[in-house]
């Protein structure tokens, strides 16, 4: 996933994953434990706008 999350110039990289026979809203979204903390800190605080933004 890191590679991915710096080819897309992306903060956070993630991984879609789809059950066999399932809808895909029933999909979960996987990412690193480790940036979790960072995602989190980066929508709760008022300045996520510009943590977020990759350009």
């Amino acid at each position: 996933m890191r590679v991915q999350k710096g080819h897309a110039r992306m903060p956070f990289g993630v991984a879609v994953v789809k059950r066999p026979r399932k809808p895909i809203e029933d999909a979960y979204v996987v990412m690193r434990l480790g940036d979790f903390p960072q995602l989190v800190r980066a929508v709760t605080t008022p300045q996520a706008d510009s943590v977020l933004d990759t350009d």
